[in-house]
């Protein structure tokens, strides 16, 4: 059967229709569905703990952190008042001697080789050489200075507690001479810097002679010259 509407309302109608359609496909059939989208867009706690977790991990891992124990020197808390018994027990209780004890027989001084280089290099290289970063010339130093029991890693030197001084030790002699040769610059320095101050103050010392020597020839060349002028004048009257 043919409608008796004209040709416009039939494509208005068309797309009203297909407007309503597609209004219908985007609406969600099911509660559930539109429960758990807005869902997702909530922030668990567990996702703020986990966010500020990594935050924390970063800010520590860029950083260095020490830990600070505090013990009590008494327990009325009075200044220049000391207690050893009461520290003692604090010391066992907290730990701490068992942790000094564990560093002490563990490696406590881990260096880098970098690290190691730059501040001994003195002891088996000259300090004019540029010396690599490598595992062989860490065992370089130590074997030139002596040290026993020590582990090179892969990329650090794993050293006790006591080597640290040692390697200090050995490189005192270092500054000794260091220091010698300081001393021997500035007293070159200083004695140039005199001779030069010495010539400067002769200099000075013969151009304030010659001016005076010049001012007097001048004064008496003048005083002559005045006393015929005079002479000259007593003349005439």
């Amino acid at each position: 059967a043919r409608s008796n509407q004209p040709p416009q309302a039939v494509g208005r109608f068309r797309s009203s229709f297909r407007r309503q359609s597609y209004q219908v496909q985007r609406k969600p059939s099911n509660p559930l569905t539109r429960k758990s989208s807005t869902r997702k867009n909530k922030v668990t706690v567990g996702a703020q703990f986990r966010t500020s977790l990594k935050q924390l991990t970063v800010a520590l891992t860029a950083a260095e952190p020490h830990f600070i124990r505090c013990i009590k020197p008494n327990q009325a808390k009075k200044p220049f008042c000391f207690d050893s018994n009461l520290v003692a027990k604090q010391m066992k209780q907290t730990g701490l001697v068992e942790t000094v004890r564990i560093r002490k027989e563990g490696f406590s001084y881990r260096p880098s080789f970098t690290d190691f280089i730059h501040a001994y290099q003195g002891i088996a290289f000259p300090y004019t050489v540029k010396v690599a970063s490598s595992l062989r010339n860490c065992f370089a130093i130590l074997n030139k200075a002596g040290v026993t029991c020590w582990h090179l890693g892969k990329t650090r030197v794993f050293l006790k507690y006591y080597h640290e001084d040692q390697l200090r030790q050995c490189l005192s002699d270092h500054h000794q001479w260091a220091i010698l040769l300081q001393a021997h610059w500035r007293r070159i320095m200083a004695r140039k810097r005199l001779e030069l101050l010495q010539a400067e103050a002769s200099r000075v010392k013969r151009e304030a002679r010659d001016f005076c020597n010049w001012i007097l020839a001048t004064s008496e060349s003048t005083l002559c010259t005045l006393q015929a002028l005079n002479v000259e004048d007593e003349a005439r009257h």
